[in-house]
């Protein structure tokens, strides 16, 4: 009688937070975020070749795996040339040459030559679009999720016209280490066989000298398994995933990427004064994982 009531108190919650949404707002809750990425494109160098690079896009639906994502991008990236010092000190992809290796070698793309051969440039995408399947409880449409990585950019400056810094943007994410191995896996389970929550530091193409591969890839960085709850919020706790104090970090196919996600800081009785917007994700060493940011977050993530 007792898991009756709080099953039928549960549907209660749900049924009421969904005649909210539905009654008193008529907001593309996701769409929200593209806005943003607009209004602040309007007013940074990049804005004007961003939008040029972009005007046609690439949506890849076929020759897709079970568990991989639909993902809409631009043509060709806008950032070339970039090197690895580069993608260390601006991006932070401090383990790159080594998640570059697991990956190209998980693949069977590794050369015997890879530590010999001359560092190669890469070419990086500043977004790219994870298009989320229709969920009956939300809309009977496929909707975008926008996914940011890019570095922080200084004040610049070009005749009379004055361009705003920018901080960097590196979106937290819901991912796959690894495809479910059958379709009798669900594509939204969470823990250590399914989704986890990781970091974009940086979205590019691999260089044709490494090899060939049919998806842009992703350096991301992990957080521990989402299998803690918090008894007052109901929502997971995650921490950065770390050996000896390094950042556990990856190489995957964009495929691999679910959908964004936020995660909110959690200091527990007092707040260090020294986190900011920029170094947060960074700085504290716990978080909760939000599921009240959409109504599709509350739908995947409630328990």
């Amino acid at each position: 009688m007792t898991c009756w009531l709080d099953r039928r108190e549960k549907v209660l919650w749900f049924t009421r937070f969904l005649d909210w949404v539905v009654e008193t707002d008529d907001i593309d809750w996701i769409g929200i975020q593209e806005d943003e990425c607009s209004k602040e494109g309007a007013v940074n160098r990049d804005s004007i070749g961003e939008h040029l690079g972009e005007e046609k896009k690439v949506l890849t639906r076929a020759n897709l795996q079970y568990g991989e994502s639909t993902y809409n991008t631009a043509k060709h990236p806008l950032l070339s040339n970039i090197d690895i010092g580069t993608l260390d000190s601006e991006y932070r992809c401090n383990n790159f040459v080594y998640a570059m290796e697991r990956f190209l070698h998980e693949h069977g793309l590794l050369k015997l030559d890879y530590w010999d051969a001359t560092p190669a440039k890469y070419q990086l995408y500043k977004h790219i679009h994870i298009v989320l399947p229709s969920t009956p409880e939300i809309s009977d449409h496929p909707v975008m999720d926008l996914c940011r990585a890019t570095a922080a950019q200084p004040v610049a400056v070009s005749g009379k016209t004055r361009w705003k810094p920018a901080p960097a943007q590196f979106n937290t994410v819901l991912a796959r280490k690894e495809l479910p191995e059958s379709r009798s896996e669900g594509l939204d389970v969470l823990g250590p066989n399914g989704l986890h929550v990781a970091q974009v530091r940086a979205i590019f193409e691999l260089p044709e000298e490494l090899s060939t591969f049919p998806h842009p890839l992703a350096y991301v960085e992990w957080f521990t398994p989402l299998q803690k709850l918090d008894k007052d919020t109901l929502m997971y706790q995650v921490e950065h995933s770390e050996k000896n104090n390094i950042h556990s970090a990856s190489i995957i196919p964009v495929t691999y990427i679910s959908r964004s996600c936020h995660l909110i800081p959690f200091s527990g009785n007092c707040t260090d004064g020294k986190w900011t917007g920029k170094n947060i994700l960074n700085e504290c060493k716990s978080f909760h994982l939000n599921l009240y940011l959409r109504p599709i977050d509350f739908v995947l993530l409630r328990t």
